[in-house]
């Protein structure tokens, strides 16, 4: 007969531990000490395996069925439950190693051809206004809808639209230094983007700023400047 939950959280432990199941493989592990385990009975080839699911009650009954149907359609295509876990374990740790956040931190860090003090603001414009909202998502993931979500929110706080054109900037540059990585390279929409100071003189009179020629960064904001134009604290 199938498992009650009274029935698991009535159930006490014993000398040995001792064994409650319920259907199609599904069972709970009493321990002595008195931790109650799901298990998950199958065959692959013949040969017996059990897969462990959770821990009761963090995991309740409808819970660890729901996990058992999981594990018991990768069983019916004769994958290990076990092993696709630890296959997705893996992918996760790449991924958090590849968030937006740790590629965008990497990218600034790389830059050889702009000031210190520009770096700093980069960064901090990055952890006040990109990082809080995407920076855990994977870099694949991320896309232009996202950023503008991101600017729109600046723009809702009354951020200056110098601050909102380099974080714009900033990310589709971060992109596409990491263009092998993603399918395709989000693109900002072009009223966020900053103009090439070098063809554009209208950038000038939004910030005060010190050209870098080549540098491929359009502007870089005075010391001075700073705390205006990025809200800086």
């Amino acid at each position: 007969m199938p498992l009650t939950d009274v029935q698991i959280r009535q159930a006490k432990p014993g000398e040995k531990p001792r064994k409650l199941s319920d259907e199609r493989g599904l069972f709970i592990e009493i321990r002595p000490a008195g931790s109650k385990l799901w298990r998950y009975r199958y065959k692959i080839d013949g040969v017996e395996n059990v897969f462990a699911i959770g821990e009761y009650p963090e995991m309740g009954l409808a819970d660890a069925r729901a996990e058992r149907d999981r594990a018991r359609a990768l069983v019916k295509q004769g994958r290990h439950p076990a092993h696709v876990r630890r296959i997705q374990r893996v992918k996760q740790q790449l991924e958090n190693q590849s968030s937006f956040k740790v590629v965008a931190l990497e990218w600034i860090a790389s830059k050889s051809n702009i000031s210190d003090s520009y770096r700093n603001q980069l960064t901090r414009a990055f952890t006040r206004n990109l990082f809080p909202y995407i920076g855990r998502f994977p870099i694949r993931d991320v896309s232009a809808a996202h950023l503008l979500e991101c600017l729109r929110r600046m723009e809702s706080r009354g951020g200056p639209h110098f601050m909102r054109s380099h974080s714009a900037t900033g990310f589709h540059r971060c992109f596409a230094s990491q263009s092998e990585h993603c399918a395709q390279i989000p693109t900002p929409p072009q009223h966020y983007m900053v103009p090439s100071c070098g063809s554009q003189s209208s950038i000038a009179s939004q910030c005060p700023s010190q050209i870098s020629p080549g540098s491929g960064m359009a502007c870089r904001p005075t010391v001075g400047s700073a705390q205006t134009l990025l809200h800086l604290n």
